[in-house]
């Protein structure tokens, strides 16, 4: 050979053939240009001292040919004791890579040389440098062995599926009603449904009103509204629902159970709705017969026809009722008209008397004119002012002045207009020029028609 290397006090045998083969004499020398790198001996075996270069010359005895082997000694070998991962285990996503690192013990040890192999390359395979490629979600041994001695170390891989990116959340209600103290499962669903951060956050805009847990679970706790937003934790999607919480009508009551109303006039109902907090306050009204009453969308109830009706009002939310018994009676105009005897009178005097009109009946009593008519009309005058109008319980008081202008019995009457209809009430009245001389059986008589003339006229009541 033309060149050898060797390692420090190893040897390598060189072989010389002499030409020709069947030369006679076949004996050879054999020298080393520096024997404190390499010698060799008699037969050609060289041994390595120390690192450097040395020519090793074989010579014949006959003829004095040669030929060289140009030698280098390298330092002597440090043998491999063993090897190490910087990772005894790594978890890497399907696609991702990881490069392990293998140190070789001792650090100064001859030969570095090291080989890698996996247990499953369908799951992770490694190349000859280190570095590991996940294939598929599972398990694989990485193992890298020494070429010096056989020392070997693993790294334990496990491989988790390829990430997939969250593109969006929903929540299953847009908006939801709950009744105060009860609650509402939301539910979200996080798109794509095989994104590989499922993982979810959840807020109120106002724990006053709605307060959600970890899970979506929606208490209401009081009347209001608010806005309930589920976040992902990859990508920072949201979705909203919008919770109203309502307090629930429990019942409903009237200010009366039970109302008397005259026919044409009209009696406001107020319904309180229970509890005062519920949210909604609306109700509807109705009559089982609005031929005797009616009732408006507020209460109010007026009378048709005299007879009896049940006014009910309910509750929007909850259909709660409450009754009250309407009795509607015909209306009643009364008139009682006293003091009416003028008596007989002496010309040229005059008399008056104050007529009093008492509203005895439960309607209004409306006097729309009160005329003087009749043969001595002239001579009966009056100051009431019509029209006017007198109140259930109520009375009016006017005056009629009998003025004669002559001797004798006067006949006149006063025509009511009302709204109970026309009435007439007489009048009479006697004059005379002085008091005549009469025996007393006569004055009875004419007092008798006074007074009987007077107690027939001016009294009646008008029921309609």
């Amino acid at each position: 050979m033309a060149t050898a290397t060797i390692a420090a006090s190893n040897t390598q045998q060189l072989t010389a053939t002499v030409a020709p083969n069947n030369a006679t004499n076949q004996n050879l020398t054999w020298s080393s240009s520096d024997n404190t790198i390499a010698t060799v001996s008699p037969t050609g075996l060289v041994t390595a001292v120390a690192a450097g270069n040395a020519t090793i010359t074989v010579t014949t005895d006959d003829g004095g040919f040669t030929d060289q082997c140009a030698v280098t000694v390298t330092p002597a070998a440090i043998a491999v004791t063993g090897v190490s991962l910087d990772m005894a285990t790594a978890t890497i996503t399907a696609g991702n890579t990881q490069q392990l690192t293998a140190t070789v013990a001792p650090n100064n040890a001859t030969n570095q040389a090291v080989t890698w192999s996996s247990s499953d390359n369908t799951i992770a395979t490694v190349s000859p440098t280190g570095l590991v490629t996940a294939v598929a979600a599972g398990n694989a041994t990485i193992t890298v062995t020494t070429l010096d001695g056989g020392f070997t170390a693993n790294c334990a891989v496990t491989v988790s599926p390829a990430t997939i990116a969250v593109t969006g959340v929903s929540l299953d209600m847009a908006t939801a009603t709950i009744t105060a103290g009860n609650t509402q499962q939301l539910t979200a669903t996080v798109a794509p449904n095989n994104a590989t951060n499922q993982n979810l956050t959840w807020s109120s805009s106002d724990n006053n009103i709605a307060t959600v847990n970890a899970t979506g679970l929606v208490t209401a706790v009081a009347a209001g509204n608010a806005t309930i937003t589920v976040t992902t934790d990859d990508g920072g999607f949201t979705d909203q629902c919008a919770v109203t919480v309502i307090v629930p009508a429990t019942g409903v009551s009237l200010d009366m159970a039970t109302a008397t109303i005259v026919r044409g006039d009209t009696q406001q109902l107020t319904a309180t709705v229970e509890p005062s907090d519920a949210t909604n306050q609306d109700v509807t009204w109705s009559s089982s017969d609005d031929n005797i009453a009616t009732v408006s969308a507020t209460g109010l109830v007026t009378a048709v026809a005299a007879g009896n009706a049940t006014i009910t009002v309910t509750t929007v939310n909850g259909g709660f009722t409450a009754d009250c018994a309407v009795t509607v009676t015909a209306p009643v105009y009364a008139i009682d008209i006293d003091n009416h005897d003028f008596g007989v009178i002496d010309l040229p005097t005059t008399a008056t008397q104050d007529f009093t009109i008492s509203n005895t009946g439960d309607a209004d009593l409306l006097i729309n004119s009160m005329t003087v008519n009749g043969t001595n009309a002239a001579e009966f005058t009056h100051n009431a002012a019509t029209p006017l109008t007198i109140a259930p319980g109520n009375s009016h008081t006017f005056t009629v002045t009998f003025d004669p202008a002559g001797l004798g019995w006067r006949n006149a009457h006063i025509d009511i207009a009302t709204n109970a209809g026309n009435h007439t009430v007489t009048l009479k009245g006697a004059a005379t020029s002085s008091i005549p001389t009469v025996p007393v059986s006569n004055w009875a008589i004419i007092l008798g028609m006074a007074i009987i003339i007077g107690g027939s006229l001016l009294r009646f009541v008008i029921k309609n």
